[in-house]
């Protein structure tokens, strides 16, 4: 009986215990598995473009609070959003697409790493809560759709789970139906801007009633784990916007850096 005793305290002790850090293993100190010291090194994006979250100079030191001010306007914007505004109206992405935050992406894109997700959704509702705070609410969130036979090859969408899990902290609901990708396009890694438009041209297609099966949505936020180039994010927005939707915004886990876009893959 001393024995079953001692089991089971050593079972609930284990289960109750903190999660180890997915990133340093050891243990995070709370109920989250990463620890305070991780996530004070993860690569914050601080100052970015309101638009397209390109990495601006830390030297601004743009704060949310300034955000709001439209005589700061010009210092949140990027040159290339300046002058060629894009179809979405926002871009919210906490990090930087930079070690070890590209890890742990990587992690749960090819395979579905469930703690990664979760803590990676946890980040993205906690630091991005101020700023959420002080615009519209989206009526949904979409994910970027995989073509069917990617989702068959990889077994799972890793915008839909992001998106899922971001939807049970924030109440806004799910819509996987309205888009949907009717070309297998080959891979984006390592495309510059123009052969992902060139690839992606006609890749995606919007069904109006599945957008608007239970009323019209005038603001949608595209849900995606990173944005590199900014081309999918474009053409989808600008394909929602045709289809009705009145504001696209973007949510994202992380931003690559201009200048640090994956190179380009030699042809086969």
């Amino acid at each position: 009986m001393k024995r079953l005793e001692v089991y089971i305290r050593s079972f609930f002790d284990q289960a109750l215990a903190a999660p180890r850090c997915l990133l340093c293993h050891q243990s995070s100190q709370r109920s989250m598995p990463l620890c305070r010291g991780c996530e004070q090194d993860l690569p914050w994006l601080n100052s970015y473009c309101q638009h397209c979250a390109e990495p601006l100079p830390e030297s601004l030191n743009v704060s949310i609070g300034r955000r709001s001010d439209p005589s700061n306007k010009a210092l949140l914007t990027c040159g290339h959003c300046l002058k060629q505004p894009p179809a979405f109206t926002r871009t919210y992405a906490p990090l930087r697409y930079e070690f070890p935050i590209d890890l742990l992406i990587r992690r749960f894109k090819h395979r579905p790493e469930y703690h990664s997700i979760e803590l990676l959704s946890e980040l993205f509702v906690q630091h991005q809560a101020q700023a959420l705070r002080q615009q519209s609410t989206p009526q949904q969130l979409m994910p970027v759709p995989l073509h069917p036979n990617r989702l068959q090859q990889r077994g799972f969408n890793q915008s839909l789970e992001l998106a899922h899990c971001i939807s049970q902290r924030l109440g806004i609901p799910v819509n996987d139906k309205a888009c949907s990708r009717q070309l297998d396009t080959p891979h984006q890694q390592g495309l510059s801007a123009k052969q992902r438009r060139r690839n992606l041209r006609h890749a995606f297609r919007i069904n109006r009633d599945q957008l608007n099966r239970t009323g019209p949505y005038l603001h949608v936020a595209l849900i995606d784990d990173v944005m590199t180039t900014g081309t999918t994010a474009q053409i989808l927005a600008v394909q929602l916007r045709q289809a009705g939707v009145d504001r696209v915004d973007i949510w994202c886990l992380a931003r690559t850096p201009a200048g640090r876009h994956p190179p380009q893959q030699p042809a086969a």
